[in-house]
């Protein structure tokens, strides 16, 4: 189940509209994630979405509101306790919980590894794809009519190239 909620996690994909603003976690890749950046060591709330945000080169970065209650859950399970530590909550590992994250690891870290390459490139096309945006938009907004025309043919040279790589062999 992980694995294909990873697959679907894609920011390409026609879940998310085309182009998110951001990864996005499927359903099913919190808990391992967490789990796993907690094999590492004890760490509180911030600390394990840092984990995560690194781990995945920037790609990801887990928000609170879907960290917390994960952890939450997880306690509920017995894979993780919580202690206070200087003003902070700060989560381990169960046995039970030690147990699932060597159980999922090498799923987890084959799955992370290929879709955390594949979503860097995704994340630099993403960003290109933005800067040619913005150049768009200041062409559609401020340019002359041979301006726009000039922008009309580029993105129809664009589009017709794009077409032509999907008819290459892969």
């Amino acid at each position: 189940m992980f694995a294909k909620d990873f697959e679907q996690s894609n920011p390409f994909s026609r879940g998310h509209g085309g182009f998110s603003p951001g990864f996005r976690a499927g359903r099913g890749m919190m808990e391992p994630a967490i789990l796993q950046a907690l094999d590492e060591k004890p760490m509180h709330g911030y600390e394990i979405i840092s984990t995560i945000e690194e781990r995945s080169h920037g790609v990801w970065r887990p928000s609170a509101g879907s960290i917390y209650p994960t952890l939450q859950l997880l306690e509920e399970k017995d894979f993780i306790v919580s202690k206070e530590h200087q003003g902070k909550k700060v989560y381990s590992l169960t046995k039970l919980g030690k147990d699932k994250a060597d159980e999922d690891k090498k799923l987890h870290d084959a799955v992370w590894n290929e879709r955390i390459g594949s979503l860097k490139n995704m994340h630099a096309y993403r960003h290109e794809l933005g800067e040619a945006m913005k150049i768009m938009r200041t062409i559609f907004r401020k340019g002359n009519d041979k301006q726009k025309d000039q922008l009309s043919e580029a993105i129809h040279n664009f589009t017709n190239r794009l077409k032509e790589i999907t008819q290459e062999d892969i």
